[in-house]
């Protein structure tokens, strides 16, 4: 079952590795959220090119395509850990998201929503 969720940028800058560990760990709202992901999917955040190298040699990957990977453990339900390199304005710069994957489409439409989020002048406005 495909959990509709909007995509949504959870931290601002680039998360350190102690944050994004921290970014990792959301608190389950209801016993149902636990079961499901349901309070994972659709939110992103940027981390370290670094991080993104790191995460990738930690466990083999779930499925793996040019400047994207999930991680072969999933969250919960079909939700998994899916991690994005982007080139945004000539710059490399990578992302980590919840994506429930029972949807095949989930990864690319974050990376879709994370593009156009990034390249939005007004999303970068004070």
């Amino acid at each position: 079952m495909a959990i509709q969720k909007p995509f949504t940028k959870v931290f601002e800058g680039v998360a350190s590795r102690h944050q994004m560990f921290e970014l990792f760990n959301v608190p389950a709202e209801t016993h149902q959220d636990r079961v499901t992901g349901a309070n994972y999917v659709g939110r992103w955040f940027e981390i370290q090119p670094a991080e993104y190298d790191s995460m990738l040699d930690l466990m083999p990957p779930l499925f793996q395509r040019p400047g994207m990977f999930a991680m072969s453990e999933l969250m919960a339900g079909t939700v998994g850990s899916v991690f994005f390199e982007i080139v945004i304005f000539g710059q490399t710069r990578c992302f980590h998201g919840y994506c429930d994957l029972g949807d095949p489409r989930s990864p690319d439409a974050m990376r879709y929503a994370i593009i156009t989020h990034e390249t939005d002048p007004a999303a970068s406005a004070p």
